[in-house]
């Protein structure tokens, strides 16, 4: 018990640490708050998914509601400024609709891929590590 306590206690260290490079890393100022906001529901998600000791399912409706949404409930709108998405997963593949989907599983890993998108001119890439779950802030490049 003391063991798994101190395996989360790291893992969100290290998750905050990760969120803490993503929000310093571009200094486009607002331009990357969608990242961020998304980096942290995948966080959330995976650190949901160890501690519930369940599969957690992060889900985009892009075509009603542009909405992320966390085992069914929305959690993220996506707004207007980000013009375009494209979501690569381990889940269901390249899709430009609301069916793609990132599953956290319980021992941290998941089932991997990206979530490109344009926002102000600017493409920002986030990566989900398939192996250890992890998000990776890709870079942003100007348009």
């Amino acid at each position: 018990m003391l063991e798994m306590i101190v395996v989360l206690a790291i893992m969100a260290m290290a998750t905050t640490g990760g969120l803490v490079f993503l929000t310093n890393h571009n200094s486009q100022g607002s331009d990357n708050v969608f990242a961020t906001q998304l980096a942290q529901v995948f966080a959330d998600a995976r650190l949901s998914a160890i501690k519930d000791r369940r599969d957690v399912v992060v889900s985009f409706d892009l075509e009603q509601e542009r909405r992320v949404l966390v085992d069914g409930r929305p959690l993220l709108a996506i707004d207007g400024s980000v013009q375009s998405i494209s979501i690569l997963s381990g889940k269901k593949g390249t899709s430009p609709s609301a069916k793609a989907q990132f599953v956290f599983l319980p021992e941290g890993s998941s089932t991997g891929g990206r979530v490109t998108f344009t926002q102000a001119a600017t493409q920002h890439t986030l990566a989900v590590n398939w192996l250890t779950g992890l998000v990776a802030f890709e870079g942003a490049t100007h348009k």
